[in-house]
């Protein structure tokens, strides 16, 4: 970290400056890229194996992983660290060669102690996202031999049981498994927290940007990583808070910010046509869907899960509600995973949902609540979905709250009905069929708690399938049941999706090079010039 007086008298003094006042017109600096973005979801700051929130996009700027998305081959990873990757027929072990010439911000090489001691610290530490190891077979009582340098520039990784290259490969792609320098982070260590303290508010990464400045709610800085192997295009990078998308244009228009990334729709609808703005999208793997708790009597029965999929006008919320950003959207999984089925066996037929309710036994319908997040989209979709429901005779009756209590009231499993999202992790299936499919204890006990326990959804099929894909070794095999699960969670789960996302970000003319992924843990600004 720079002292004070270095840091004032940097670039990243500028940068942080724009943080904290209004600009003048054509005021970013030429060598500093200014992001506009809500970073307010930022808590704990930036070690790699605690942060899981806002922090996704910033942290792959400033670690490296082993595997990286694929930019050239959507859907698929490719070697970051790794040059070489050698899995055994097996499918329990594997095989890392590290390239050549990496090195880490001090100019020291990045070795396969590094990558060893990173992903074992992961799992010791035992932090929110420590659970992408963990479902590998990982532990803090077996990590220490299943992950070990056997060389210099070579990792080998052994797992316990058998689990699919795709999620293992995957995720070795997460933030969770950025690499850090061993030697500096436990030259931090307090109290045997090994480093984790320092590295909320510091960066000891591969990446071609460090953390200067982080002020929770306002600013993050980052600087070019100086004596690692990637270096960024400009040297310095500032995300200033945008709490409001409408505040967000305003500073874009005014030439504050050189990137807006959390524009609404009437913003984005604003700049259509105009040509000093850059608009760069690409589909997130994110998805919004409506689930019915079976624990409510009338939800036990498959009719009136079918009529409710019936019901919507899933093309009208799309087009009026969320467009440009949630496009029409139905299966679990999303665009861009492997596997995942664009068809649309859903559209409003509101006389085929009546017949069905009929056959149910609720030929007059019925009102049952339905809770949703206050924040936008949320209560305009719930709205829309209240006034298709009620042509067939379901009367919804709307319960708004924050974000935090709707979500603990689906933990609770206390809801009836609920507008709920859920992005994914890695670009693997599994991250998405693991949470929706599986309930193996519907117990409030239960170990695992994901999205079909919460709503009481017990089918021992598809439970058996994805649990089977888990460790399926031949990839068009695994393929093949994802695509069956997805028809068979059509028929029988007490959840209908709506919409997915589409990450949108508006550039200033002459500013390029923004990369997008299709989780935030696959973006990169390294790249981002001004011309």
């Amino acid at each position: 970290m720079p002292t004070r007086r270095e840091f004032l008298t940097s670039g990243a003094a500028l940068a942080a400056a724009s943080c904290l006042c209004p600009l003048s017109a054509n005021a970013t600096p030429r060598n500093i890229v200014v992001i506009g973005k809500a970073i307010d979801g930022i808590v704990n700051g930036f070690d790699p194996a605690e942060a899981y929130d806002a922090s996704a996009d910033v942290l792959p700027n400033l670690y490296r992983t082993l595997m990286i998305y694929d930019r050239s081959s959507p859907g698929q990873l490719t070697g970051d660290l790794a040059e070489r990757v050698d899995v055994a027929p097996n499918g329990l072990s594997y095989r890392f060669t590290l390239r050549q010439g990496l090195k880490f911000g001090g100019g020291a090489p990045v070795t396969a102690q590094d990558v060893a001691f990173s992903l074992q610290r992961a799992v010791k530490m035992n932090k929110s996202p420590s659970f992408m190891l963990t479902q590998l077979g990982l532990n803090a009582s077996n990590v220490q031999d299943a992950v070990r340098a056997s060389q210099d520039n070579v990792v080998t990784l052994t797992l316990p049981e058998i689990r699919a290259s795709g999620l293992v490969l995957a995720t070795l792609s997460t933030t969770v498994t950025g690499v850090v320098e061993q030697k500096t982070v436990m030259a931090h260590d307090v109290n045997g927290d090994m480093g984790n303290l320092w590295l909320r508010k510091h960066s000891a990464g591969a990446g071609p940007y460090r953390l200067l400045d982080w002020q929770a709610a306002d600013h993050i800085i980052l600087g070019a990583n100086a004596g690692a192997s990637m270096q960024p295009s400009l040297p310095r990078l500032a995300i200033r808070h945008m709490g409001e998308p409408a505040t967000e244009l305003l500073q874009l228009r005014k030439s504050d910010l050189d990137i807006a990334r959390t524009l609404g729709s009437d913003e984005l609808h604003a700049l259509a046509g105009d040509p000093a703005m850059n608009i760069i999208g690409t589909d997130a793997l994110a998805l919004i869907y409506v689930q019915m708790n079976k624990a409510t009597p009338m939800f036990q029965k498959r009719e009136v899960l079918q009529a409710i999929k019936w019901s919507i006008d899933y093309e009208s919320i799309a087009a009026h509600v969320t467009p440009g950003l949630w496009n029409t959207w139905q299966s679990f999984l999303p665009k861009g995973t492997p596997g995942a089925l664009t068809g649309k066996p859903y559209r409003k037929d509101v006389a085929k949902a009546k017949a069905l309710l009929k056959a149910a036994g609720y030929p007059d319908g019925f009102t049952i609540t339905f809770d949703h997040p206050n924040t936008w989209p949320y209560p305009d979709i719930a709205q829309a979905m209240q006034a298709d429901l009620a042509q067939v005779g379901i009367r919804l009756q709307l319960l708004a709250g924050d974000y935090a209590q709707v979500l603990a009231k689906r933990r609770a499993r206390q809801h009836q009905m609920q507008i709920g999202r859920f992005a994914a992790d890695h670009i693997d299936s599994s991250s998405f069929a693991s949470y929706f499919l599986p309930n193996t204890d519907d117990s409030d006990a239960a170990k695992v708690k994901n999205g079909a326990w919460n709503n009481h959804f017990v089918d021992a099929g598809l439970t058996a399938a994805a649990l089977a894909a888990n460790r399926e070794l031949d990839t068009a095999r695994r393929l093949a049941m994802y695509e069956q699960m997805q028809r068979d969670f059509w028929e029988a789960a007490p959840i209908a999706f709506l919409l997915q996302k589409r990450d949108v970000a508006v550039a200033r003319q002459g500013v390029t090079g923004l990369a997008i992924g299709p989780i935030d843990a696959y973006t990169h600004y390294s790249g981002v010039r001004k011309s």
